[in-house]
C-alpha cells in the first residue's frame, strides 16, 4: 500500500485553450504530453517530505477519487515502475485530499 495524501489527473480537454494549459501543466511536470493524460498522485518520500508521483495510473486513481468522494479512505499499491514518468519534490498540480490526511490536517471530512 502506498499512503496518498491527494491525488489528481489532468487530461488535455477539448479545447484548444485547455490543450494550452495542459500542455503547459505537463512542461512544468516534466513529462511529455499525452493524449490519455497523466494522474498526480501526492505522496511523501522516506524522510516525510512531500512529493508528487507524475503516473500512468489514470483508471486507479478515478477509481480513488471516487472512493474519496464518499469518505472510503482508500489507498493504491504502489505503482508499477513503468507506470511512473516523473517524482517531484512537492507536491504539483490539482490535488484532491484523502480523507485521512484532509482530517489529520485539519480540513474536514468525516
Amino acid at each position: 500500500m502506498l499512503r496518498l495524501g491527494g491525488a489528481g489527473v489532468i487530461t488535455p480537454g477539448q479545447t484548444a485553450r485547455a490543450r494550452n494549459s495542459y500542455d503547459a501543466g505537463c512542461q512544468r511536470l516534466g513529462v511529455a504530453a499525452r493524449d490519455d493524460g497523466w494522474a498526480l498522485w501526492h505522496t511523501w518520500d522516506d524522510l516525510g517530505r512531500p512529493c508528487t508521483m507524475v503516473t500512468t495510473a489514470l483508471d486507479t486513481t478515478r477509481a480513488l477519487l471516487d472512493n474519496w468522494s464518499h469518505g472510503w479512505d482508500v489507498h493504491p499499491v504502489r505503482p508499477r515502475r513503468t507506470q511512473v514518468a516523473a517524482v517531484l519534490a512537492r507536491w504539483v498540480g490539482p490535488i484532491t485530499f484523502s480523507p485521512s490526511h484532509a482530517a489529520n490536517a485539519g480540513l474536514g471530512g468525516r
